[in-house]
């Protein structure tokens, strides 16, 4: 989609010649914020102004936008459709501006949308968060689930900069290997069918809880392993995500397998015990993948540096 198709879906009688980009940045500001004073305070102007701008945005798109709710204001239904090809559309503005002038972290304001499994914002997402606050001190980061970037393709529209884990090859795609995973196995510490020492056998006949992104794409390895040796495990129940899973497990005679870092946190708030996999799993590579549109963009670029060297193994 081009950016004068993304911004004509504002409205039918609306062209790009007569629009007020600085109105759709007010707007794109106000949804991410949530509020009024926090957006003009991000946009350096008055509470005012930015109710101006709504006001002016109200008219054009025959819409509220926004309506209050106590002491606070809610988007719309009309808002929050908006928002994804806004913010696709604003974004790709500013990736034209820095490009002409030279990219400049320390003054960029863009949007930064990252796509992450449950199992690396366990451990890392502080890390990425403290990295992008002293890289990017303008811009704003919006994480969002692994699920969710799939399900919307989010990267092809330009509303996912980076997703991060092992998500289905995609040949508009690039990607690289930021950090490599352990397999553990994961059982309720009262399960009386796991042994002290689990052996191959016992494991094949346990039933288990796989995590599935997306309902579809199974993210672990343990069935190809298994299969090489002409086993199959039993899968019993599929969810969307690893704390999911690891959840499911207490109070049942169930097991799951878990990243062993993000493992062994949660193991320290439930019930759980870990044992080592009875068959030999390759490390798993977590990713960063992006669209290749973004490939030499100078502010995509640096972000997938900021990630790298937040991510690197210390």
């Amino acid at each position: 989609m081009t950016i004068d198709e993304s911004l004509h879906i504002l409205s039918p009688v609306l062209s790009i010649e007569a629009a007020d980009l600085n109105l759709l940045v007010t707007l794109q500001h106000v949804l991410e914020e949530g509020s009024v004073t926090k957006a003009a305070r991000r946009l350096n102007v008055t509470p005012s102004a930015v109710s101006n701008a709504l006001a002016r945005l109200r008219d054009m798109l025959g819409d509220p936008l926004f309506v209050r709710r106590g002491r606070g204001i809610v988007a719309t239904p009309r808002a929050l459709a908006l928002k994804p090809r806004l913010d696709a559309a604003l974004d790709s503005l500013r990736s034209i501006v820095e490009a002409g002038g030279g990219f400049d972290p320390s003054t960029c304001t863009r949007r930064f949308a990252l796509a992450s499994a449950d199992n690396i914002g366990a451990g890392n997402l502080p890390a990425i968060v403290r990295a992008f606050a002293g890289r990017l001190p303008g811009a704003t980061l919006q994480i969002v689930t692994l699920d969710h970037a799939i399900a919307s393709d989010g990267l092809s529209t330009g509303e996912i900069d980076v997703l991060l884990g092992v998500p289905p090859p995609s040949p508009e795609q690039r990607s690289e290997a930021v950090y490599e995973e352990e397999l553990v196995v994961a059982v309720w510490t009262e399960n009386p069918r796991v042994p002290r020492r689990l052996g191959l056998a016992r494991f094949v006949e346990l039933e288990h809880i796989a995590v599935e992104v997306n309902g579809r794409h199974r993210i672990d390895l343990v069935d190809a392993a298994l299969s090489r040796r002409d086993l199959r495990r039993r899968v019993v129940v599929s969810v969307p995500q690893f704390s999911v899973a690891a959840a499911c497990v207490v109070g049942t005679h169930y097991a799951t397998m878990l990243p062993a870092a993000m493992a062994k946190q949660v193991a320290r708030m439930l019930p759980l015990r870990l044992l080592r996999a009875p068959i030999e799993l390759p490390r798993v590579p977590i990713l960063q993948v992006w669209h290749q549109r973004t490939d030499a963009d100078p502010g995509s670029r640096f972000f997938r540096g900021v990630l790298r060297d937040a991510l690197a193994p210390r």
